[in-house]
């Protein structure tokens, strides 16, 4: 018996070693699943602090909603609304999002509806950059979404490398090597069926889309660039800027005139100029729209550029991960069933003890 079987305590059948590979692997699986776990849980932590740094730094200022509206971007719909406030008697024009995470569109619309042009709502300012506004700080579980998302993805994979662990040294009874490979096939199965359900939704979307929506002439109405900064980090404690192009869109459905904006973000300036150079004011250019809200467009579908196997790539990797973790679990159940039967003067002692019963 080697050192490996002594520390897991596992005791394999007469004539049956456990593999090194074994071990190796279970160790390497283990010790990337913690460090995935440590780096999600250490980014939503610093998520939270910065979120917790605005709402107790950043000074309240009574502003005024000069316009809302809502964005496309990313394969995602965000509400954002333009504020008129006032500090230290310099008055400022500064626009934010009302949401920090993702939305779809009925839950952004929503969002946005509630800032209606006119209206005052309190906002807190950068003291340092008074146009850097937050519309929505507070001790809510809206604004802190997101740092807990991600703390929670990192005690949830934490806990399942401290699981496998854990039950990697328990006693033959509890779980063998066979039983320790079948629970980490699972896992990755179950994240490759994660993977593949987001893919084949997103490729979905994009084809209903391209089939379902009808197509308009649109005109520019107006484009702006608005520049923003990530949270920064210890390599950039500067952050990381971003360039996000909004172009709004003059069309016509359903006989009525609409201007809705759409947007894409750029990490460099000159990329976000040219893009901004294409959808020049007055330029005229195909958009969808969806024919249940005309509001609600898509200005970067285009049939020519719909390939199947560039749709099917996200979820290809989903199911490439679910068969690896199927065949991970076929082939522990396949080495469990053709593990050597215990030996018949064990199988005779344990008679023995049947038949005795306990002592006392």
């Amino acid at each position: 018996m080697n050192d490996g079987e002594k520390s897991s305590g596992y005791r394999p059948p007469n004539g049956k070693k456990v593999p090194v590979w074994t071990r190796v692997l279970a160790k390497l699986f283990a010790g990337t699943l913690i460090g995935l776990g440590l780096i999600l849980l250490g980014s939503g932590v610093l998520l939270g602090l910065g979120q917790l740094v605005v709402v107790t730094s950043w000074p309240l200022v009574e502003a005024q909603v000069t316009n809302r509206q809502v964005l496309y971007q990313d394969g995602s719909y965000q509400p954002e609304a333009e504020f008129r406030y006032t500090v230290t008697g310099t008055e400022y024009v500064a626009k934010t999002l009302l949401a920090s995470g993702a939305s779809g569109y009925p839950h952004a619309k929503g969002l946005a509806d509630r800032y209606s042009p006119g209206t005052r709502h309190a906002i807190r300012y950068d003291p340092r950059r008074p146009e850097k506004i937050v519309a929505n700080a507070g001790y809510t579980l809206d604004f802190f979404r997101r740092p807990f998302q991600v703390v929670g993805m990192g005690a949830i994979v934490l806990f399942l490398a401290w699981w496998l662990v854990l039950r990697s040294r328990a006693p033959a009874r509890k779980l063998s090597p066979a039983q320790t490979w079948r629970a980490a096939g699972a896992i990755i199965g179950a994240v490759g069926t994660l993977f593949l359900a987001i893919g084949s939704w997103k490729a979905y979307s994009d084809y209903r889309v391209m089939k379902t929506w009808p197509a308009a002439d649109a005109q520019v109405a107006n484009n702006r660039i608005r520049h923003y900064r990530t949270s920064g980090s210890r390599n950039n404690p500067n952050g990381v800027d971003h360039y996000e192009v909004i172009v709004e869109f003059r069309y016509t459905a359903d006989g009525k005139d609409f201007v809705s904006p759409s947007s894409e973000d750029f990490s460099s300036p000159q990329d976000a100029e040219q893009e901004r150079a294409r959808y020049a004011a007055g330029s005229r250019h195909e958009i969808r729209h969806n024919p249940e809200d005309p509001n609600e467009i898509r200005f970067d579908v285009n049939p020519a550029d719909f390939s199947v196997a560039k749709e099917c790539i996200f979820p290809g990797i989903g199911l490439l991960f679910a068969a690896i973790g199927a065949a991970v679990v076929y082939l522990s159940r396949a080495s469990a069933q053709t593990a050597v039967p215990p030996t018949p003067h064990r199988q005779a002692n344990k008679r023995v003890r049947r038949q005795r019963g306990p002592i006392g």
